[in-house]
């Protein structure tokens, strides 16, 4: 649990489909390409193919995973038999992938963050539009981990009344030494707030059942990395919803070292009839598993140890709208709209 780049929960609460379905993987950029493709894999899908310019990335992938085979990006974008492009090529280039796939006749699962620039954005959704084909980015805390999956049904079923205020807390540990170099560039990687932000804004629009939100405080800076001029190791924002629920979102690069996962993310969420909170990865000095979920009702107080009763089935379900062409698992536009709420939040914050 020290790196949160290859943390992925148990196949054990994978619901499976029993739709036909494979996809391949274009670029190797970061870990969390090797949960994704677990997940699909646990979920009922076939791997057929993997690209990376690094053949070195390429090996140790097909070691993790012996059914992918090497293949050229081109090949797999004209290979009419796949269903679905896992895109994690750099995040400078991501964009265009997603666009160049999609135009391919495949649906996309990008990872994080899906795109850097709106105009960026603006590109992805036409593309959408012109190929009538799904988009997903791997916000993992909303699909992939059992608390927030929890919370959010908690909050679906109106468990917490009006939801009023979301505060959410995303420090990671850097690992500096493992990093490329271009990892430290905002240009090319985003900065913190799409980088980590993106998983905040994402879970603010979906708690708050909202499309949007008015930023009213967004804030950059590099408090302790001098050396890397293009780096920023810390962001917050201060948002609005159309309804008037307000949100904080703090994110850094600051996890001490004594820490026993990669961060101590946490979310609370503040309703008009319970509230709760969400130790996402961890409980500090009490537990070393994470996604407990403390909700406090008219009831009482409840601890709830989301891994034990949560199903994760947001894969299977969003294979199945590829191969239906609907958007049960999630609304169509939903990736890109949290996506490029923090692109935004990161276009609009002063700097220090």
């Amino acid at each position: 649990m020290q790196d949160g780049r290859t943390y992925a929960p148990s196949s054990l609460r994978m619901a499976r489909s029993t739709v036909a379905f494979s996809f391949a993987v274009i670029g190797l950029s970061h870990g969390h390409v090797y949960a994704l493709a677990e997940a699909l894999l646990d979920s009922g899908a076939d791997i057929l193919g993997v690209w990376d310019e690094d053949p070195d990335k390429v090996a140790d992938f097909i070691r993790a995973f012996p059914q992918a085979r090497f293949r050229d990006f081109r090949e797999i974008l004209s290979d009419t038999s796949l269903d679905m492009i896992v895109n994690c090529v750099r995040p400078d280039a991501r964009a265009a992938m997603t666009v160049r796939a999609l135009g391919a006749g495949k649906h996309v699962f990008s990872d994080k963050p899906g795109f850097l620039s709106l105009e960026e954005s603006d590109a992805i959704e036409k593309a959408m539009k012109d190929s009538g084909l799904n988009y997903y980015i791997y916000f993992s805390e909303a699909f992939h981990s059992p608390g927030c999956i929890l919370a959010q049904r908690l909050i679906d079923e109106g468990r917490l009344g009006k939801v009023l205020h979301y505060t959410a807390f995303s420090p990671h540990r850097l690992n500096e030494l493992t990093r490329p170099s271009w990892f430290f560039d905002s240009r090319i990687n985003g900065d913190v707030l799409l980088d980590l932000g993106c998983h905040l804004a994402q879970q603010f629009l979906s708690f708050t059942h909202s499309q949007d939100a008015r930023i009213l405080m967004s804030r950059l800076a590099n408090h302790c990395h001098g050396d890397k001029p293009n780096f920023l190791d810390s962001g917050e924002a201060l948002l609005e919803a159309p309804d008037g629920a307000t949100g904080y979102l703090q994110v850094d690069w600051f996890t001490p070292d004594g820490l026993g996962s990669w961060g101590d993310c946490r979310a609370f969420v503040t309703g008009s009839k319970a509230s709760l909170e969400i130790r996402k990865y961890i409980d500090v000095a009490r537990e070393a598993e994470g996604d407990h979920v403390y909700l406090v009702d008219g009831d009482g107080e409840h601890l709830i140890n989301a891994a034990s009763c949560t199903q994760i089935d947001f894969f299977a379900r969003a294979m199945e709208d590829c191969k239906s062409h609907e958007h049960k698992a999630i609304d169509g536009l939903a990736c890109l709209r949290a996506m490029k709420l923090a692109a935004r939040i990161s276009s609009a914050a002063s700097k220090k």
